[in-house]
Protein backbone atom coordinates (compact mmCIF):
# COMPACT_ATOMS: atom_id res chain seq x y z
CA UNK A 1 0.00 0.00 0.00
CA UNK A 2 1.17 3.53 -0.73
CA UNK A 3 2.40 5.80 2.04
CA UNK A 4 0.55 9.10 2.42
CA UNK A 5 3.36 11.08 0.75
CA UNK A 6 3.57 8.57 -2.10
CA UNK A 7 -0.21 8.71 -2.51
CA UNK A 8 -0.12 12.52 -2.69
CA UNK A 9 2.68 12.37 -5.27
CA UNK A 10 0.72 9.87 -7.36
CA UNK A 11 -2.38 12.07 -7.21
CA UNK A 12 -0.28 15.03 -8.34
CA UNK A 13 1.13 13.00 -11.24
CA UNK A 14 -2.36 11.88 -12.27
CA UNK A 15 -3.68 15.44 -12.14
CA UNK A 16 -0.77 16.58 -14.29
CA UNK A 17 -1.44 13.74 -16.72
CA UNK A 18 -5.09 14.74 -16.97
CA UNK A 19 -4.23 18.41 -17.65
CA UNK A 20 -1.61 17.45 -20.23
CA UNK A 21 -4.02 15.04 -21.92
CA UNK A 22 -6.62 17.81 -22.20
CA UNK A 23 -4.01 20.06 -23.82
CA UNK A 24 -3.16 17.23 -26.22
CA UNK A 25 -6.84 16.88 -27.14
CA UNK A 26 -7.06 20.62 -27.80
CA UNK A 27 -4.06 20.36 -30.11
CA UNK A 28 -5.68 17.44 -31.94
CA UNK A 29 -8.85 19.46 -32.45
CA UNK A 30 -6.79 22.37 -33.74
CA UNK A 31 -4.93 20.03 -36.09
CA UNK A 32 -8.22 18.63 -37.39
CA UNK A 33 -9.50 22.16 -38.07
CA UNK A 34 -6.32 23.06 -39.93
CA UNK A 35 -6.52 19.92 -42.05
CA UNK A 36 -10.22 20.23 -42.82
CA UNK A 37 -9.80 23.89 -43.79
CA UNK A 38 -6.74 23.17 -45.89
CA UNK A 39 -4.51 25.57 -43.96
CA UNK A 40 -1.40 23.48 -44.45
CA UNK A 41 0.94 26.42 -43.68
CA UNK A 42 -0.30 26.40 -40.06
CA UNK A 43 0.38 22.70 -39.64
CA UNK A 44 4.08 22.91 -38.69
CA UNK A 45 3.42 24.71 -35.40
CA UNK A 46 0.66 22.31 -34.42
CA UNK A 47 2.80 19.27 -35.21
CA UNK A 48 5.65 20.72 -33.11
CA UNK A 49 3.25 21.43 -30.23
CA UNK A 50 1.86 17.91 -30.50
CA UNK A 51 5.33 16.36 -30.40
CA UNK A 52 6.21 18.39 -27.30
CA UNK A 53 3.04 17.29 -25.49
CA UNK A 54 3.62 13.66 -26.47
CA UNK A 55 7.09 13.88 -24.91
CA UNK A 56 5.54 15.32 -21.74
CA UNK A 57 2.95 12.53 -21.63
CA UNK A 58 5.69 9.91 -22.00
CA UNK A 59 7.60 11.45 -19.09
CA UNK A 60 4.45 11.52 -16.97
CA UNK A 61 3.79 7.89 -17.86
CA UNK A 62 7.24 6.94 -16.59
CA UNK A 63 6.60 8.81 -13.33
CA UNK A 64 3.21 7.14 -12.90
CA UNK A 65 4.64 3.71 -13.65
CA UNK A 66 6.98 4.01 -10.68
CA UNK A 67 3.95 3.87 -8.37
CA UNK A 68 2.13 1.00 -10.03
Amino acid sequence: MLENQDFNELVSILENEMKTTLIFLEILHEEREILTQGQINDLDKVVADKAKIIDELEAINEQRSQYL
